[in-house]
């Protein structure tokens, strides 16, 4: 567990912080139907019970440092420890729990933790350090484990009652919903056998509309994207293999446990329904430093049934491959006819005859077609680089929206006028925006790009040190603890001498604190407190 994480804990009495491993417990391994503090009861081992499917236990908690098993004397339903004394049920399940490290458990367990049977009452050494690495081993990351300790915490000192497994708080995987609506078109596989279906498509050839496809034949398949869209505010933690496991662990274990790779490997083999991962040339594309443990990962999936699709990657693998193809002409008429209402047979037809099927430019067309009553381009494209070519012929029109490839995420409209040397540079930028919407994403006042495929294109074709003077303005936003930039700071591919210096400086506590009291826009400072972590 990390500082953070444990300074979580400091400050809470004993109780309290036994209590929060008890609900640690109760989130990870799901057996724990209930907890109660502070129980009203005939005896003394009322500090906590705890409610099994078939079975119930009765808790006291001694804050008694230096306790040895010497101390403890049972007699006529009492337990002496030291000068104490306290009533128990013999006829109950009784748990007594010491802050000491000087009794030694006798091999006995409880709830997984190490014990000694003092005649028929379990009695567990527990130190503050022991919880800390209790909790640590049964939760899978830090942010459940501050979730869950807040949530004990606060539920103790409010008495609310009973803590139910439903109350505890949700756990969420990243969203798997694309931004633009799927028409059913292409027929799925019909069947999906173990080991791994390899589906490999051109950028923009509809793979993840394919999966939508799939999940009409397969509608309990377990889906992870790496990519749904352009604002996404998960895009880059998606792409980080430990944030991967932890989703997909969530799914098969069906609780934020703590666990093995082999342990999850097993549990998705054991899945009835098949996991498909869409987007795999993302990780290639934006975490190479990490495809290596994806790829060994999927390797270790022989006994699953997984279909995992993509570009087509530059890093060779052996993996069964099927190819996904353009739309034939049939399913481009119906496609055009229920996306863009398109009806007219040589509207249809000449688009089909531009595009030749390709999902991406037949959908570029159609929407540039409902836009200004008439087909942009005439002859035939075979792919969507020379879709991109025809479109930005201009080198001062792509050198403008180059501007998108500072980040991965967005602009404000106002950002990129201030970032702009001149107005006829952004007069270009939203001149170029008005007359081609459809390749971009607007949201409010929010600019990106709508498809990975033109990030892509672009930044195979350009230069960005006209862009020099923009990077430096948004450096400098950063460095005057402005939060317009923050909440975005790990979508710029920052010099690692930057990042490392704003964070150190943004560590300071009294910068934090600044932060929070000159300012409203909480959410920018929690996000760019997440991308420190």
């Amino acid at each position: 567990m990390s500082k953070i994480a444990r300074n979580t804990l400091k400050g809470y009495s004993y109780q309290q912080r036994v209590l929060s491993l008890f609900v640690a417990m109760m989130d990870s391994k799901r057996e724990i139907i209930s907890l109660s503090a502070e129980i009203d009861v005939n005896h003394n081992f009322d500090d906590m019970s705890i409610q099994m499917n078939d079975n119930s236990f009765f808790v006291q908690v001694k804050n008694y440092p230096n306790t040895y098993l010497s101390d403890i004397a049972i007699k006529n339903s009492k337990i002496k420890i030291k000068t104490n004394y306290s009533n128990f049920d013999a006829n109950l399940n009784n748990i007594i729990i010491i802050n000491t490290d000087k009794i030694q458990p006798d091999g006995s367990e409880i709830f997984g933790l190490p014990a000694i049977k003092v005649e028929d009452i379990y009695v567990i050494p527990l130190t503050l350090e022991d919880i800390d690495n209790a909790i640590e081993s049964l939760l899978s990351n830090e942010a459940r484990i501050i979730k869950i300790v807040s949530f004990s915490y606060e539920r103790c000192i409010n008495f609310q009652g009973s803590i139910y497994v439903a109350d505890l708080p949700e756990f969420s995987r990243f969203g798997t919903d694309l931004e633009e609506k799927t028409i059913l078109l292409r027929e799925p596989l019909k069947t999906i056998d173990k080991g791994i279906t390899w589906i490999v498509g051109k950028p923009g050839v509809g793979k993840s509309h394919y999966v939508k496809e799939l999940q009409e034949t397969y509608p309990k398949a377990v889906i992870y994207r790496f990519w749904i869209g352009s604002q996404d505010k998960h895009q880059q933690t998606r792409l980080i293999f430990n944030n991967f496991l932890t989703d997909i662990a969530m799914e098969a274990f069906k609780s934020p446990k703590r666990f093995e790779i082999e342990d999850l490997v097993s549990a998705i083999e054991a899945m009835p329904n098949p996991i498909v991962f869409d987007g795999l040339d993302h990780i290639e594309n934006y975490n190479p430093n990490e495809l290596e443990l994806f790829i060994n990962f999927f390797d270790m999936l022989n006994n699953a049934c997984v279909v995992i699709l993509s570009r087509p990657l530059q890093r060779p693998l052996s993996w069964n491959k099927i190819e996904l193809e353009n739309w034939s002409k049939d399913d481009t008429h119906k496609y055009l006819n229920f996306a863009h209402l398109i009806k007219e047979y040589s509207v249809a037809s000449k688009i089909y005859d531009i595009s030749n099927g390709y999902p991406i430019i037949t959908n570029f067309l159609a929407e540039h077609y409902k836009l200004h009553g008439e087909l942009n381009l005439t002859d035939g494209i075979k792919s969507i680089e020379e879709y991109y070519d025809n479109l930005l012929k201009q080198v001062a029109i792509r050198n403008a929206i180059n501007i998108f490839l500072l980040n991965n995420s967005f602009f404000q409209r106002e950002e990129i006028t201030e970032l702009c040397d001149t107005s006829a540079l952004s007069d270009i930028i939203f001149e170029f925006i008005e007359a081609y919407p459809y390749l971009f994403k607007c949201c409010a006042n929010r600019l990106s790009l709508i498809h990975d495929s033109l990030n892509t294109y672009l930044r195979s074709k350009s230069d960005l040190t006209a862009w020099n003077n923009a990077i430096e303005k948004i450096k400098l936003s950063i460095r005057n603890k402005e939060l317009r930039y923050l909440s975005r700071f790990s979508s710029f591919n920052f010099e690692k001498d930057f990042v490392s210096e704003i964070l150190q400086d943004y560590a300071n506590l009294i910068v934090y604190e600044q932060l929070m009291k000159t300012n409203f826009d909480y959410a920018s400072i929690q996000e760019f407190i997440k991308t420190c972590k």
